[in-house]
């Protein structure tokens, strides 16, 4: 029924199959918040509301209050996002600001601002030392791990300075990702689009449904990931590309290993959201599809719904590093790679982190 109610608010089904129970109501709240998505699932419920299959006014109430915040959050995100820009643009920092508002604004005008939105993700050319340097210029930090360093500039909201937009575990394919987004950086700093008075610098559509589906993999091995970011890739994925660019897409998926989760995540899309199989980049496959779409609906947003594997920050390194790799476990039989690259990858970043926060400190 979440599904259903999730396709009526993007426009993909009229109404829901049955008229739900108040308990049932209850329940639909509570999944919409763990996924992040109670202001967009509140564009349905209002569709709903002309069709009799209304919730129970209470909650019906607090729904509507929390879309409300939803807004405010958004309007308050986009004036930052423009602050910022101007900012960086001033000091002749070269940059696009990645997934967030910008991803946003390939939503429906009526859902738009009804995207609960997060921090502002921003990659900047000149590698890590000059982020380092031009984030310690504005608001001294020593906030940084192997893809970004912490930029404390509102106080409301986090601000990542990319200095690597996406790192996978797996070193081998992490390679063919680094090569590419170099590749990438000249054109994708580059593009812009209409936003508010202006205009934003954002990643094209081409980019970003590979840097989504790089986004999203990766979170599914670490905090966890959810609805809303998949409501984020099927509305780039409605967006389309061309022919050539359909073909490029594709060819750079299969370079990084990830068909077959490619394959799994368009059975998910078309599960969900009800996705046109003229936007898929591949064929579905159901039995990825369904482990993933378990892992999403018990993880919630970024895993803050799962309480499986949480690990206990007084545990000492080596034990977190035991639990941490069990719990990966599970992917074994659906996306190997990964999963065998974990441990590997896990051990290094140990030491490439403190090496960073060492430099940072001296920088600071």
């Amino acid at each position: 029924m979440l599904f259903e109610l999730i396709r009526v608010a993007i426009g993909a089904q009229d109404c829901l199959s049955h008229s739900p129970t108040a308990d049932e109501w209850g329940k639909l709240y509570e999944m919409a918040k763990k996924q992040s998505l109670v202001g967009v699932s509140f564009a349905g419920v209002q569709k709903l509301v002309a069709q009799q299959q209304e919730p129970p006014e209470m909650l019906y109430l607090t729904w509507m209050g929390m879309a409300a915040k939803t807004q405010q959050r958004n309007e308050t995100v986009n004036r930052q996002c423009v602050d910022l820009q101007k900012r960086l643009s001033a000091d002749g920092v070269r940059f696009c600001i990645l997934k967030g508002q910008g991803a946003g604004l390939r939503y429906p005008s009526n859902l738009y601002m009804l995207r609960q939105s997060g921090d502002i993700d921003v990659w900047m050319a000149g590698g890590m030392e000059q982020v380092m340097r031009y984030v310690n210029g504005i608001a001294p930090t020593d906030e940084v791990n192997g893809s970004h360093v912490q930029l404390h500039i509102f106080g409301d909201t986090e601000v990542e300075m990319h200095y690597v937009p996406m790192r996978l575990g797996n070193r081998l394919a992490n390679k063919r990702v680094r090569s590419w987004l170099l590749d990438q950086e000249e054109v994708q700093m580059s593009h812009k689009v209409p936003f508010m008075d202006g205009a934003l610098n954002v990643p094209t559509d081409e980019f970003d449904i590979v840097y989504q589906m790089l986004h999203i993999y990766k979170h599914l091995f670490n905090e966890g990931i959810g609805l809303r970011q998949l409501m984020d890739y099927y509305f780039v994925l409605r967006k389309g590309v061309d022919g050539e660019g359909r073909s490029r897409v594709r060819k750079v998926v299969s370079d990084f290993g990830l068909d077959k989760f490619a394959s799994a995540l368009m059975w998910v899309l078309q599960k969900v959201f009800g996705l046109n199989p003229i936007y898929m980049l591949c064929s579905p496959n159901p039995r990825d599809g369904k482990f993933l779409l378990d892992e999403i609906m018990q993880m919630g947003n970024f895993g803050y719904g799962d309480g499986r594997f949480s690990l206990n920050k007084e545990d000492s390194h080596l034990i977190r590093f035991w639990q941490s790799c069990r719990s990966k476990w599970r992917f074994i039989s659906h996306f190997p790679s990964e999963v065998l690259w974990q441990p590997i990858d896990m051990f290094l970043r140990f030491f490439e982190i403190r090496y960073l926060r060492r430099k940072a400190l001296r920088l600071k």
